[in-house]
This record gives structure tokens, C-alpha cells and sequence, in this order.
């Protein structure tokens, strides 16, 4: 229930956990450590923050001595066969934004279909062709977007 709440509020909140999969399930960046007083803001959850800071084998925690063996490594890779927080929330926008657009582009195809178009007016005809290759555009990187994060469940799929 707090992580439906969170998902849903629209501000900003400093978030403070020991729960990972409740951080990637909520959060959109993570501000780190990185040694000698530095921190770096990274997109997504804390897995995502440890892919791109390169910390996922950093040595353990002072309270323990032991380094990370064949088990912990197979402990992270169950706990990745979940999408992150931003991909989830990238696949939700994707599900409404790719319908829109396609409607718009049938909608702006059929309005450019009229051959008066441009007789009557040469600047509606030229924003309307603007607009349909941009949106012609954003549709194909909507679709890319849609098929890495479906190609990056599937392979989270697999390690299970």
C-alpha cells in the first residue's frame, strides 16, 4: 500500500531505506556515495544506480568481513528479475502515448489526404507536414523504447 501511495504522489521526497526492492520499486534516482565526501545523483532505483555507478562489488559492509561469493551473486540476480521503478513507469506512459500518437498520425495523414489543402492554405498544410514527421519520429522512439524494456524483461525472465 505505501509504495502504491508513493508511486502515485506527485512531489518530491527524501527517502531514506535499507529495503532495495522497495527503493527500485519507488524511487526515480538515488543520490550515492562514492567515497571522499562525494555523492552522484543516478536515474532509477538503487539497482539501477549501483549498474551505473560500477558499485556492485564494492566490498561488504564493516560488519562483515566475508567477501561476496557464488551465493550473494545469485542473490543480486533474483533480486534484478524485476524491472526498475523508471522502466515500469517508462512502459506505462509508452502504453498511452503510442495509441495517441498513431491516432494523431492517421488523423494528420487524412487531413494532409485533401488535395485542396494547400491551394487554401499553404501554412496549415506546412505545420500539419511538420507536425506528422515529428510525430511519425516520436512514434518510432516510443516503439524503441517499448522494445528494449520488453527485451530487458524477457532476459530478466530467463534468470529466473
Amino acid at each position: 500500500l505505501l509504495e502504491d501511495m508513493l508511486i502515485e504522489y506527485p512531489g518530491t521526497l527524501l527517502l531514506i531505506s535499507h529495503d532495495r526492492a522497495f527503493l527500485d520499486n519507488t524511487v526515480t534516482s538515488c543520490l550515492s556515495p562514492v567515497g571522499d565526501g562525494k555523492w552522484v545523483q543516478t536515474a532509477g532505483g538503487w539497482t539501477d544506480a549501483q549498474d551505473q555507478l560500477d558499485i556492485s562489488e564494492a566490498a561488504p559492509p564493516a560488519a562483515s568481513t566475508s567477501k561476496p561469493g557464488p551465493k550473494n551473486r545469485k542473490n543480486q540476480t533474483v533480486h534484478r528479475a524485476k524491472l526498475s521503478f523508471k522502466d515500469a513507469h517508462r512502459l506505462k506512459e509508452l502504453d498511452k502515448l503510442m495509441p495517441a500518437l498513431s491516432a494523431e498520425i492517421a488523423e494528420l495523414e487524412a487531413e494532409l489526404a485533401d488535395p485542396d489543402l494547400y491551394a487554401r492554405n499553404d501554412t496549415v498544410f506546412s505545420a500539419k507536414s511538420t507536425r506528422l514527421a515529428t510525430a511519425r519520429k516520436e512514434l518510432v522512439s516510443a516503439e524503441n523504447d517499448w522494445l528494449r524494456i520488453e527485451e530487458k524483461r524477457e532476459a530478466m525472465q530467463d534468470l529466473r
